[in-house]
């Protein structure tokens, strides 16, 4: 499968050398940016696959089966005009901007495209991220969702929601999510020194916490509820600390939080469909 991927900054980079790292060998990819530094840098990395580089969307585009738009929010617009004759009758394209819908992008591209969108989160450079989808109403649901899953789940776990609108709680939890976990991490790493730890202690025994409870999660069928409620003896430390986050609010918190960017998703798609770019 020819793959396109337009846009070399942080995102399209992680994705293009999961996409090479993965043990798959029938992916030829297209790799393009304006900086062509960055594009001979993963050239560079991959001797032995196929990897190509360019500056011409246009160039990238031509013959592929999928192409993921990886440019900045303002500038999806120009690159969708840009493809209008290069893009195939089944090409696949997604796009991994926020806020901007696939209505837009069909406007913008014209004809009957096939357009999904993709919201991965920054942990796929370390192959542990989460890629929330939507399939717009031109994709083929079987034939898509395959190509989709085929880009994306070499480098991520991906789940497809039906309803689009959705995509702004999903960039709230997993796109923007780590940022508010990593606070969290923070907050702690910095009680440990306040207790007396060195940073370098603090750190190890916080990412420890962090760590192990991931691992529950992911290889428990209990809820994080029910997790937390083992490590939580009557009367003691957990207890006394968790009275501490409930005395200040910290459930609801955290799900202002969430909401709250959530909200800036959607101004955003307002922003970027009303041509405000």
């Amino acid at each position: 499968m020819k793959i396109a991927i337009i846009g070399c900054g942080n995102l399209g980079t992680s994705l293009a050398r999961g996409l090479l790292r993965a043990k798959e060998t029938g992916i030829e990819l297209q790799v393009c940016d304006r900086g062509i530094a960055k594009t001979d840098r993963i050239v560079g990395e991959f001797p032995n696959r196929e990897v190509f580089a360019t500056r011409d969307p246009r160039e990238a585009a031509r013959g592929a089966e999928v192409v993921v738009i990886t440019v900045k929010p303002k500038d999806v617009h120009q690159c969708l005009q840009d493809l209008q004759e290069s893009i195939g009758a089944e090409t696949l394209i997604i796009s991994c901007a926020a806020g901007i819908e696939v209505k837009a992008m069909e406007e913008a591209i014209g004809g009957k495209t096939a357009i999904a969108r993709a919201m991965p989160n920054t942990a796929l450079s370390v192959g542990a991220g989460t890629t929330g989808a939507f399939l717009g109403p031109n994709c083929v649901s079987e034939r898509d969702e395959k190509r989709l899953k085929s880009v994306f789940g070499a480098i991520s776990d991906v789940d497809i929601v039906p309803i689009e609108d959705s995509l702004h709680t999903v960039a709230a939890l997993a796109a923007s999510g780590p940022a508010f976990v990593l606070m969290m991490l923070e907050a702690m790493i910095d009680a440990g020194v306040r207790s007396g730890l060195s940073r370098r202690d603090a750190e190890f025994f916080a990412k420890g916490a962090f760590k192990g409870a991931t691992a529950l999660m992911l290889q428990s069928d209990l809820s994080a509820s029910d997790l937390r409620a083992q490590i939580t003896s009557p009367g003691g430390m957990t207890a006394q600390g968790l009275y501490s986050l409930e005395k200040g609010h910290f459930r609801a918190t955290v799900m202002d939080a969430v909401e709250e960017a959530s909200i800036r998703s959607e101004e955003l798609s307002f922003i970027y469909t009303s041509g405000e770019r």
